[in-house]
């Protein structure tokens, strides 16, 4: 797809519309993560279609394209406005819609609005009425997910024109076509019902292949999550090779209409697989299982944890050097390629580092920012600290995708799937701002940061504490132990007016937090801290602010 077209009339007192267009992807029914957003398209007359184009550039199968690569199954489109406009629809043609629906977003030019999650922090509502859009796409006659070819199966003499045939018999009507095995009594292309029905081996080197082309592959990376079911709604139709475990996953949310494992390949002889159906975020495939009852393919609806494997292994020799160890994972992991963010699932891949040394953050929200060096070579620095944290030039943890001058980094070995995240994610759109330093500009703000409130008498280590791999950093002038918020009460006894004083330095208790430094989790005695210009009698307590690195 290379651009959307909407018909629109924003041209008002003179003041035009300004306009983008984004595509989401389809979870049963409502839109999912948004897969591209186009650049600016601006209105300068009444009543006009504005063209909105997509700047990104996707790799085919015979060469480079402008636009983004949408594979089969289902998409949303959206249109953003920056003021109240008029959309004109046509409700007599096929190009019109009824009903849609309305999300309030503030817009921003960039890439951050429209959000990544269409139901982020508002919900949208349904209303009525109609728009008309046009997409303008090219395409791919390479790729064929459906049979586009309407004929007896014998009538295919080749694997390739037999992989493209829905049989038009009677008996088969409507049925996927496949390749006997030469060894069988009949050849040739043949239904795949009448192979299963007579007992007949397909050939399984004649078999379609688009599928995965729709993947990504995370090279040795380890992956888990929130797995679709425990078993293929259909048995027949369990998933037996890496080609077919991507197609399944691809096909979910369409409730794998005409897949090629399935004879019919429709949802009608599949059975009722309505509630069964899903997104499927990727996959997982083990060629060899442990046992006959755990099934090669595993197809999953969220990730929760995705983390690379490579990792430096000590040789205990007279120099003490590192090699690098890459585990073989049994089991290999793939992920949508239309998703935006293919690598970032779970805690601790916030950083990483691309093939020419550069970092990038990624905030929750989902965008990433870049790290732009100061004039003097060095890094920026956020609230007093490195970017990174403390004085470090690196942050603690990061997936290193740089490889050069033969850099060694004990904790972050180098990987090249770690530049292949970051090259995905830019492509996708991603790419939200510059870090270059400040208190809360310079993309400062975009790095997450704990505030918690902890009372005399209480555990602190349940409040002061990251997650596992990484540690806590303290920001200059981030502990203060006293009072600032009255609405704040640590002790009942309190009259209301001494609730309402304020009182301590910013910065006074980070001395007593020095022992905090480089830990998971914290423990400290709040009720031992002192606050000099606070009055005996006030109700206080800590208040700190900390990154994990």
């Amino acid at each position: 797809m290379t651009e959307l077209s909407v018909a629109i009339d924003g041209y008002n007192a003179g003041v035009p519309t300004t306009v983008k267009g984004s595509i989401y992807t389809d979870n049963m029914g409502s839109p999912g993560k948004r897969i591209a957003v186009s650049a600016k398209g601006i209105s300068t007359d009444k009543r006009q279609w504005i063209s909105m184009h997509f700047e990104n550039s996707v790799t085919g199968t015979d060469g480079e394209y402008p636009g983004v690569y949408l594979g089969s199954g289902f998409y949303w489109i959206a249109v953003s406005v920056d003021k109240a406009a008029n959309f004109l629809g046509f409700p007599s043609s096929t190009e019109g819609t009824e009903g849609m629906l309305q999300l309030e977003e503030g817009f921003k030019p960039g890439n951050t609005v429209p959000s990544l999650d269409f139901n982020g922090e508002a919900s949208p509502a349904t209303v009525g009425g109609s728009f008309s859009v046009h997409a303008s796409m090219t395409n791919d006659y390479n790729v064929n997910v459906y049979p586009d070819a309407k004929q007896p199966c014998p009538s295919a003499t080749t694997c390739d024109e037999c992989m493209r045939t829905e049989e038009t018999r009677q008996q088969y009507l409507g049925h996927r076509c496949a390749w006997a095995a030469e060894d069988e009594a009949v050849t040739g292309c043949q239904p795949i019902a009448y192979l299963m029905v007579n007992g007949y081996q397909e050939d399984m080197s004649c078999h379609t292949s688009w599928g995965q082309g729709m993947f990504v592959e995370l090279e040795h990376w380890y992956c888990e999550g929130e797995a679709g079911f425990d078993a293929f709604p259909v048995a027949a139709a369990q998933p037996d090779t890496e080609e077919e475990c991507a197609q399944a996953c691809k096909l979910a949310n369409t409730a794998w209409y005409k897949f090629s494992k399935v004879p019919g390949g429709t949802t009608r002889e599949l059975g009722d697989l309505a509630a069964a159906a899903f997104y499927c975020k990727g996959f997982t495939y083990d060629p060899n299982p442990e046992s006959p009852s755990i099934e090669k393919c595993m197809l999953y609806k969220d990730f929760t944890n995705i983390v690379p494997t490579v990792e430096w292994e000590k040789v205990r020799d007279a120099d003490d050097k590192l090699i690098l160890k890459v585990t073989d994972m049994k089991k290999k992991c793939f992920v949508q390629k239309e998703l935006p963010n293919i690598c970032q699932a779970g805690e601790g891949t916030e950083w990483f580092r691309d093939q020419d040394g550069v970092f990038f953050y990624t905030a929750k929200n989902g965008f990433m920012y870049q790290v732009q060096k100061t004039a003097d070579g060095g890094m920026p620095r956020c609230d007093g600290g490195s970017v990174f944290g403390g004085d470090r030039q690196v942050p603690r943890k990061f997936c290193n995708g740089f490889q050069q001058n033969a850099e060694q980094n004990e904790r972050n070995p180098p990987d090249p799937m770690c530049s292949k995240c970051v090259a995905h994610s830019l492509q996708h759109n991603l790419l939200a701002g510059l870090i270059t330093g400040g208190t809360d500009s310079g993309g400062c703000s975009a790095l997450a940061m704990h505030h918690v409130v902890i009372c005399p008498n209480t555990e602190t280590k349940d409040k002061l504490k990251c997650p596992v791999g990484s540690v806590i950093h303290i920001n200059p002038k981030g502990a203060k132990y006293g009072r600032s918020d009255k609405a704040i009460v640590c002790n009942a006894n309190n009259p209301p007016k001494m609730r309402n004083e304020k009182c301590g330095i910013a910065g006074n208790a980070n001395y007593s937090l020095e022992s905090c430094k480089n830990k998971q989790f914290c423990s400290v005695v709040v009720a031992d801290m002192i606050a000099p210009n606070c009055a005996e009698d006030l109700s206080l307590y800590l208040e700190v602010s900390f990154r994990c690195i």
